[in-house]
């Protein structure tokens, strides 16, 4: 095409007036110029755009929730936000058994603070107050606003929490992230829908436990706008205890999350408000962030738990330690916290992330163990719309990945904790109950029922064996050879060696190197060879049986010659091949004896490692046998 008459005169006095400039030059400021440009990309979508010329919000109270910043037993915390500029936080509050409406003369008024949040969609007004000094296990009705004549939002009602440990529920739901948009198939009206039918089933419910990913996009304010709004005529009723996730604090989304809850504060420094921890009945509940710094809270976590004294530990967060699929697994979590909930004895963990449900196996040390011996890990599905498959793991005892979304109900008593996991439809999940010990019972993991409880407890209460933690005795652990030494030269009141043991792996430092001494003295143990003791390894079953005899040998004055000799109950074991030459007469002399059975009927299980209860009953059987000898 022929240029227009009217631009050659321009376009030749642009060629006469060129500066001049050589090729280098050029490279140079078109790279300049080519990072500039780059850098304005990258700050584009590094920083959400802030909108500050524009507010959002009405004169009126809106996303108005309940959490506690303090007990509660005794205070309420309220937070809620109004257009910027929209100054006044006032809140009213009575018993409920003395409402008659508002205003009323004998209405408690209490005022608060506003703070402006720039969200990236324009500012708004966070109003937050809270009632002090209230009475437990009362009702109480109440309403929000500034102050002034129509500008009021409520009435609506909360119940503190009860002086006395109580039976109570709380609800738990996870991955409430959506699109943002208010729809029950793709958008937020899921979880608005999910809330409703859990509080349908459970209008009694203390508080909602959300164990993160609240929001599909932190920072995106446009996003709490439509989770508020999907649960607006529930959420003034229900206290509210959110957990982080990794879609919450994306970008600035931390600062979205701090502004519209208030929280209790005394997590570890650099997490207050995203860690922490609260009383509620007969459970110490604490919230942890799988996003955050994981070593300050370890360190936290470990103090605050051991802290309580209530009957149930309980703690929520997002990432699980023990996840349902390969994608989904958070090593990190793992190997910080899954210790101390050993330590502590954590009763129940509460994850999310994996869009699934999962319960596990009682866990001690990464371990399947018995009822009340370990930490129950639980992955609460999802209230939204998002689901993921599942893998299959040995910690798994429950999976559930049909693509629908769940609600979970825990009730808390002080003998037991039962969870209830209901589908959108109204069907039943999953359903469990986790028992506590009873009066007088000295061990959490070792109840009434347990076929070596009498065996622990009596022996217990003579000092000859000791749990491993507070309240557990850990009975399906296996024992380990210095563990064992120490119980049997408790039970035989072995005498104290002036010499230090003979092994080079026992040191005088170490707690058991006494009864190791001990016990070398009184010929009991002889070590495993090269001068080795092998104190941490596990005690085998033959290994038991030597150490049984040689004991009651010791004490009795009787030889192992001086029995029948005849070897016939081993040989009646499918397994007795499998028993090492230098142990085969112990294990019968301790058959024959009754200080030993097998494992089951056709199993003696030689090699078999011996659990706590395994040998606490062992030591049982001698101290019996040695004393109908006297």
């Amino acid at each position: 095409m022929r240029e227009p008459n009217h631009l050659k005169p321009a376009n030749r006095l642009v060629k006469t007036e060129r500066l001049p400039m050589n090729n280098s030059w050029k490279g140079v400021i078109g790279l300049l110029l080519l990072a500039v440009v780059l850098l304005l990309i990258f700050l584009a979508l590094k920083i959400p755009n802030r909108v500050q010329a524009v507010g959002i919000g009405t004169k009126l109270p809106e996303h108005l929730n309940l959490t506690w910043q303090h007990d509660p037993k005794t205070t309420q915390s309220f937070t809620w936000r109004t257009a910027q500029g929209r100054l006044g936080t006032v809140v009213e509050y009575m018993q409920t058994s003395d409402y008659s409406g508002f205003p009323s003369q004998s209405a408690q008024h209490i005022t608060g603070t506003e703070v402006p949040f720039p969200s990236d969609v324009g500012e708004m007004l966070m109003h937050e107050a809270e009632a002090v000094d209230l009475q437990p296990g009362v009702s109480y009705t109440y309403r929000v606003g500034s102050g002034k004549d129509g500008e009021w939002s409520g009435p609506f009602q909360f119940v503190t929490a009860p002086e006395e440990q109580l039976p109570f529920t709380f609800l738990f739901v996870s991955d409430t992230q959506a699109a943002a948009d208010p729809t029950s198939v793709s958008g937020y009206g899921v979880w608005g829908e999910m809330l409703n039918k859990a509080l349908d089933q459970q209008p009694d419910a203390r508080f909602l436990l959300l164990s993160g990913d609240i929001v599909d996009v932190g920072y995106s304010q446009a996003h709490w706008e439509r989770w508020f709004e999907a649960a607006k005529d529930k959420l003034p009723g229900l206290n509210m205890v959110p957990t982080l996730g990794n879609h919450d604090v994306l970008k600035t989304g931390t600062k979205n999350f701090r502004a519209q809850f208030q929280l209790p504060q005394n997590g570890p420094a650099g997490e207050k408000e995203l860690a922490y921890s609260f009383d509620y009945g007969s459970v110490h509940l604490a919230v942890l962030n799988s996003e955050g710094s994981l070593s300050a809270q370890a360190a936290w976590l470990r103090e605050d738990m051991m802290a309580s004294e209530l009957p149930w530990k309980i703690v929520a967060f997002h990432r699980s330690p023990y996840q349902s699929h390969a994608a989904r697994a958070s090593l990190d979590v793992k190997d910080a916290w899954t210790p101390i909930f050993d330590e502590a004895g954590v009763d129940l963990v509460l994850t999310g992330h994996d869009h699934a449900y999962m319960r596990s196996w009682p866990l001690y040390k990464g371990q399947n163990v018995a009822e009340g011996e370990g930490t129950t890990y639980v992955i609460g599905g999802t209230a939204g719309p998002k689901f993921y498959d599942m893998g299959d793991y040995p910690w798994m005892k429950v999976k559930f990945d049909d693509n629908t979304q769940i609600f979970s109900a825990v009730t808390v008593a002080k003998a037991d904790l039962t969870f209830k996991v209901t589908a959108r439809d109204g069907s039943s999940v999953d359903s469990f109950t986790i028992h506590k010990p009873v009066p007088g019972q000295r061990y959490a993991d070792v109840t009434p029922s347990h076929w070596a409880y009498t065996t622990i407890d009596n022996l217990s209460r003579e000092g000859i064996v000791n749990g491993v933690e507070p309240l557990r005795f850990r009975p399906t652990q296996e024992t380990t050879r210095a563990e064992f030494t120490s119980m049997l030269a408790r039970a035989l009141h072995l005498p104290a060696s002036p010499a230090a043991a003979p092994f080079s792996d026992v040191l005088e430092s170490d707690w058991f190197q006494a009864v190791v001494a001990s016990a070398v003295k009184a010929g009991l143990i002889q070590g495993s060879g090269l001068n080795h003791f092998a104190p941490n390894e596990q005690l085998t079953r033959q290994e038991l049986a030597v150490l049984l005899v040689r004991a009651y040998d010791s004490q009795a004055q009787s030889a192992v010659r001086n029995r029948s000799g005849t070897a016939t109950q081993l040989l009646s074991f499918a397994d007795q091949t499998q028993a090492a030459g230098w142990a085969a007469s112990s294990i019968e002399a301790a058959l024959e004896l009754k200080l030993l059975s097998g494992r089951t009927e056709s199993l003696f299980a030689p090699a078999a490692f011996a659990t706590r209860a395994e040998t606490a009953r062992a030591l049982e059987n001698l101290l019996s046998l040695l004393h109908q000898g006297k």
